[in-house]
């Protein structure tokens, strides 16, 4: 008799539970008037903008729209996480015709400024004279892109650069949002060739702060046969739409910058 009580108290306690929760947050819901002033409640109010938005407020505004999800929020502690979760259904629409890009792959071939000992986020060590490395637009390498990444897309390589998986990824742009040097672009997942920096200057300067910075030669540009590169305010851009996958801009680039996307 005893067993059959503990048996069905085993089997109807967690419907209990799971219905109390539910009740718990719809009346919660209800007190706060809309799913807006929901997820604000829930959110750590850092106001960082590292979701891209420029504080708390506006984020959870896109959330409760179903514009952007919830698990973009890099510091939102996971109990909050699932509470929003329940309300909002339909979360971030995941978009299969992009894939992410790391525009960078300096790391240890970019020199350090200082010996960085602070916290493990890239938006800390930005925030300290633009980061350690020499380059102000190199990847910091501390993964503030994994932290958020829902699908496991994004490692940091043995260079100490963010990789990205393009098997995994799903094209939703969290960890756009989260990179303080606005590194990560999502690109057409049928373009598998990249420059991967975002130096910004014409100078031949930056050979002398990365080995792998690109210079703004418009060597590329010059030997694409199908005119897929063009220098766009004297930055090379690839059009996927015209690359043939030949790989001269690859063989021509002095730096190796240029590079076949795994």
């Amino acid at each position: 008799m005893l067993q059959s009580i503990l048996i069905a108290i085993s089997i109807v306690l967690p419907t209990i539970i799971l219905v109390l929760l539910t009740s718990f947050i719809v009346t919660r819901l209800k007190r706060l008037n809309s799913k807006e002033k929901f997820i604000h409640s829930l959110l750590p109010e850092l106001d960082c903008s590292k979701c891209g938005c420029p504080n708390c407020e506006a984020f959870s505004r896109e959330v409760a729209a179903e514009t952007r999800d919830i698990a973009e929020c890099p510091y939102i502690v996971r109990a909050n996480l699932s509470k929003v979760k329940r309300v909002i259904k339909k979360g971030y629409i995941n978009n299969s015709n992009l894939v992410a890009c790391v525009k960078c792959k300096g790391g240890k071939d970019c020199k350090d400024k200082f010996d960085y000992k602070g916290q493990k986020y890239c938006w800390c060590k930005e925030s300290l004279h633009s980061g350690n490395k020499a380059c102000d637009t190199a990847c910091l390498g501390c993964g503030d892109c994994v932290k958020v990444c829902r699908y496991g897309a994004i490692k940091i390589n043995e260079k100490g650069v963010a990789e990205v998986d393009r098997t995994k990824c799903t094209g939703c742009g969290a960890c756009t949002y989260v990179c303080p040097n606005n590194l990560i672009v999502r690109l057409p997942v049928k373009q598998s060739v990249a420059v991967l920096c975002s130096n910004n200057t014409d100078k031949m300067s930056v050979t002398t702060k990365c080995k792998v910075g690109c210079t703004n030669c418009g060597l590329c540009s010059k030997i694409c046969p199908t005119n897929a590169i063009t220098m766009i305010d004297g930055k090379p851009v690839i059009n996927a739409e015209k690359c043939i996958n030949c790989n001269k801009c690859i063989g021509v680039c002095p730096n190796n910058c240029i590079s076949r996307l795994n």
